[in-house]
Formats: structure tokens, sequence, C-alpha cells
């Protein structure tokens, strides 16, 4: 049965409505007090920064950062692993890395060419945001011209009220992007038994922390091949060998907890895999010429 439309009919015109938005009219009272008004509870924004990343020599590069990072995929099929969860964009895709998250680029198997959209801001609304952990989202027409506005405003960033505005569009894309998100499950993907599935299974391994012990033997066990192998591709796929990929993840993560939480050092030591406080000033010195200590004082002043 086809629902008749209702008219209303206190004004001078007739304005035909469907019965659900007749039903929602029904409960809108006639009181226009402001006591009644609310605001929409949208996350404050600061430090935006829009960028481009071409993917045509890739170097995987662990990242940790206290930063929010939405990653629209304008074309090709992207490969990223954010908190051990596989993620596959293909273009008009994205996803939001949230600060404290583990996470990176991944070679694609057949070599394409992936360009992103980077969008990274900060905000203290942390609560705001949990909806988007390890989701896919599909960019919808109204998102794809909300960006269209942001990147209008934020080219013009020199003008107050553009940059207001660029914060605002942010705001609302962000709310666009949570009202068509999946479930996570939904995002995992399966990699072919190739070399790239080889790195993707090393790279989860390697990003745990602390670290997990001898992952090259691990993923050599399941894959019935040697260890030595894997260094070699592993080597010849990401432009450098495991040691500095852990490195790297040790210093970033580090870095991060030193800069945003109350952890005390001997704390962030055995969180980042040292046996004791003395070779984790070590290591981080020898890498950032100031001490631990020093580099939580410039973080957090």
């Amino acid at each position: 049965m086809v629902k008749k439309e209702k008219n209303l009919t206190d004004s001078a015109h007739k304005f035909k409505i469907n019965p659900p938005l007749a039903e929602l009219l029904e409960k809108i009272t006639f009181d226009s007090s402001r006591k009644l008004a609310f605001s929409p509870r949208l996350p404050e924004l600061h430090n935006i920064h829009i960028f481009r990343r071409n993917e045509i020599e890739y170097r995987a590069v662990p990242n940790i950062h206290g930063y929010y990072v939405l990653w629209i995929c304008l074309s090709g099929t992207g490969q990223l692993l954010v908190d051990g969860a596989h993620l596959e964009l293909h273009a008009n895709e994205s996803t939001l890395v949230l600060p404290g998250q583990p996470h990176i680029r991944l070679p694609d198997s057949r070599k394409r060419r992936v360009s992103w959209l980077l969008l990274r801001f900060e905000s203290s609304d942390k609560g705001w945001f949990t909806g988007f952990r390890n989701a896919r989202i599909r960019l919808t027409r109204e998102a794809l011209q909300q960006l269209e506005r942001l990147l209008e405003f934020y080219f013009r960033r020199t003008d107050p009220l553009a940059m207001s505005s660029c914060g605002a569009s942010l705001q609302i894309l962000l709310a666009e992007l949570l009202a068509g998100s999946n479930p996570p499950g939904d995002n995992l993907q399966e990699v072919p038994l190739t070399s790239a599935s080889y790195i993707r299974e090393l790279c989860e391994l390697m990003m745990q922390m602390p670290p997990v012990k001898d992952p090259f033997k691990i993923v050599a066990a399941r894959k019935n091949v040697t260890p030595e192998y894997l260094h070699v591709l592993f080597r010849r796929k990401t432009g450098q060998t495991s040691r500095d990929f852990m490195a790297r993840q040790k210093l970033n993560l580090a870095q991060h907890l030193l800069a945003n939480s109350e952890l005390t050092v001997s704390e962030i030591a055995l969180r980042c895999g040292f046996s004791g406080i003395y070779p984790f000033s070590r290591f981080f010195k020898n890498r950032c010429k100031v001490s631990p200590s020093s580099y939580r004082k410039e973080k957090k002043h």
C-alpha cells in the first residue's frame, strides 16, 4: 500500500510532505525558548596540515605519533597496516589513523602506483573519534563536496575567516565520514601468498610492542622458507634492514610516550623492549642528541 502524502496547512501555501517527515514534524513544539536549543557536539581541531603522497618508490617506514591522520586514496589501491589490522583502500576510500596507533604503508604485490591525500590535525576530544578505529570509509558525494570546500578554504588560510571555515569544513567532513563508516570486521583483507604477504606478516610482528622475539624465524616457519631469505627479501622490498626498521619503530614509540604519557622513563624503556633505563637512554641520545628526560621537558613546554 502506497502511503499518501500529508499537507501542512498552517501557512498560505500548502507544503506536501511524506508520512515519516510528517511524524517528525508533529514532535516539534511551538516553543521558541532558547533554553531548548543545543549545539551539535563536534571535535575541536587544531594545526591542520594537508599534503599529497605518491608512491612510486616504496620504502617501509613505521610510524607512531600524536596526530590524527585521515588517509584518502585518490587513485590506485593502497595497503595500510594500522594497529595490526590490514586495510586495503581503493580510490575514494579513506581511513583515520588515531594518535598512538602504529601504522605503516605496505608494498603492493602488483606494484601499482598509489596516490594519497593526507589530512593531519590535532584534537583534545579523543572520545569523539573512537568510531573511526580501523574503519574503511567510502567517500559519499556529500563528503567529496565537503572536501572540495575544505580545500578551497585551506588555500586561503592567510584569511582569518577562511582559517575558521577550514576547521569547520573538516569537522563536517569527519561527521559525514563517521556516519558512513563500516564495521572494522568488514575491512580485513586477505593478501595472496606473495612476497608482499611475507613483508606484511613481518611488519605485523615487528610493530608489536614490546617487540616479538625472532620475527623472521616465526614467519620463516609459517611460510616454509629460510630466515636468511626473508632478511634479503625485506631489505630488497623496503630499502632498509630489519635492524634499522626496529630502531625506527622503537624511537617512534619512545618519542610518542615521552611527549604524550605520564609513564616514567624506566617504564617507557621497558615498553619499548629495552632491558633497563641505561641502554634505552644511550639508544635515545645517540639518535636524538638529547636525553629522554630533556626531550620530555622540551615537548611538555
